[in-house]
């Protein structure tokens, strides 16, 4: 990656959690009851999404929905107990050619860091759409020429929404690159520092600075697995 991504100690912490789990497989308050179940109609050539992965440690109630045709594995941490406990939850759900993973994570590992703005990392593929359940966040992907490229959640606020082709891709994310991270998750626990991780992961592109990668990474946005799993990021909601 050409981005500068400077991380604080947590950050190393939450990329370490999420990546081992790769190997092996707002406020604290009520949440507005319109965050419910979204509907699943799809249309003819649309695959139902009629499974449940939900968080059910950390105490967010988030959930996604999947097809059956997907599979999905689960792994979790905790550490101590009360409101100051270390605790994580990983979903990663499967297309059935295994090309791509939702990675679904919810964690109080938190961190920081920085995205400085380098020569090539200029959007020139950019697409977001709205996640009616959760609205605190958005569906977002983008790539640049220099290799970077993300597909998930990122935040629903002015800084993301202003972005538009031929930014920096440092312009669309809290913390740069493939990133992505939420913070500050409601969460019946009180726990706080809880964040959300929720993304693509395109397992036959390698994370580079080749621009094949990219050009890789928008030849696979046309397939239906990838339309899929955006599906499965745009039904994020919170359990009643």
């Amino acid at each position: 990656m050409s981005l500068a991504i400077i991380g604080l100690l947590g950050f190393v912490l939450w990329q370490n959690f999420t990546q081992n789990n790769n190997d092996n497989s707002n406020n604290k308050a009520s949440q507005p009851s319109s965050q419910s179940k979204p509907a699943t109609k799809t249309t003819d050539d649309e695959v139902a999404l009629t499974e449940t992965a939900a968080d059910d440690l950390v105490g967010t109630g988030l959930a996604i929905k999947y097809p059956k045709t997907w599979s999905m594995t689960q792994d979790s941490s905790s550490e101590g107990s009360g409101n100051t406990a270390v605790v994580g939850k990983v979903y990663t759900i499967n297309s059935p050619d295994s090309n791509l993973s939702v990675k679904f994570t919810v964690s109080n590992i938190g961190g920081g860091g920085m995205c400085d703005p380098v020569d090539g990392d200029a959007i020139v593929q950019l697409d977001k759409s709205a996640i009616p359940g959760f609205s605190k966040v958005q569906f977002i992907s983008y790539s640049s020429n220099n290799g970077t490229f993300f597909a998930g959640v990122e935040n629903n606020n002015e800084k993301v929404n202003s972005a538009k082709i031929g930014d920096s891709s440092c312009s669309t994310a809290t913390f740069g690159g493939q990133s992505g991270v939420i913070e500050n998750i409601a969460n019946s626990r009180s726990l706080e520092n809880v964040n959300l991780l929720l993304r693509i992961s395109f397992n036959k592109i390698k994370y580079d600075s080749s621009s094949n990668a990219s050009e890789l990474f928008r030849q696979t946005l046309t397939t239906e697995n990838y339309k899929t799993a955006k599906r499965i990021i745009e039904s994020l909601y919170i359990k009643e």
